[in-house]
């Protein structure tokens, strides 16, 4: 889970079509009226077509988005599409959390709050740092097992074992003959990795953590930064890890 920009409440959806759709929910509980293109398209724009809170490509292993309610339409009626109410989900983390009332029990509001502030995330399970974090947690099941940890585990261990190749590559780079060749085929390793763990990537709280934390990642900067290789795109890519890792 990572924190999500806001963007802009599409330009169809104005005061008088939300409340048009509001009143049509009310009269008929069975028409999903915020199930609109033009709203779906703006949340997965909001999310880089990730889930708000699992972080899972909603597009891929047949996952599919849902409108999520933050607060429930169930109990509050006139919100069920009022813009800042919406978020991306994922059907597993939707139903998970379902009915959760957040005014009575609060939960980290992937938009509103700084997930980092609530979560730490520890051989690849979340821990609550706050109520909040801790309510998080138990209402989506962030530390699913089958569907969450496990995929955690297999995408931060392949992470690790592309640091320790670069560290290798490097290593043999600065025992032998130093070619340009070999040079740009050590940045394009090094950028390829950290790109893993942009904030539009699947699972990039995961992706970042382990690359900040891995002393083979400290190690390739440092021997890069000695060849005088270092470059604006690496440190912007390098700051965008920092932003979203735990």
């Amino acid at each position: 889970m990572i924190r999500l920009s806001s963007v802009p409440c599409p330009a169809e959806l104005t005061d008088e079509k939300a409340q048009e759709l509001t009143e049509r929910y009310k009269a008929d509980k069975n028409q999903s009226v915020w199930n609109q293109d033009f709203i779906k398209k703006s949340l997965l724009e909001m999310s880089s077509e990730k889930c708000c809170y699992c972080e899972c490509r909603i597009d891929e292993e047949s996952k599919y988005m849902e409108v999520e309610h933050f607060f429930p339409k169930n109990f509050y009626e006139d919100k069920v599409d009022e813009w800042s109410n919406l978020l991306p989900s994922c059907k597993r983390c939707n139903g998970n959390k379902s009915d959760h009332n957040p005014e009575i029990e609060p939960i980290v509001h992937p938009v509103e709050h700084e997930p980092r502030e609530h979560l730490e995330l520890k051989a690849y399970r979340f821990y609550g740092k706050t109520p909040e974090g801790k309510k998080i947690i138990e209402v989506v099941q962030l530390n699913d097992r089958q569907r969450l940890q496990t995929k955690r585990f297999k995408i931060g261990s392949k992470t690790k074992e592309e640091l320790d190749e670069l560290e290798d590559r490097i290593l043999e780079f600065l025992a032998g003959i130093q070619s340009l060749r070999q040079r740009r085929n050590i940045i394009y390793k090094l950028r390829g990795i950290m790109e893993q763990g942009q904030a539009d990537q699947e699972y990039a709280a995961t992706v970042s953590t382990e690359i900040l934390r891995e002393d083979s990642c400290h190690f390739a900067k440092a021997e890069i930064e000695k060849l005088g290789l270092w470059d604006t795109e690496l440190q912007q890519l390098e700051e965008g890890l920092k932003r979203i890792a735990f």
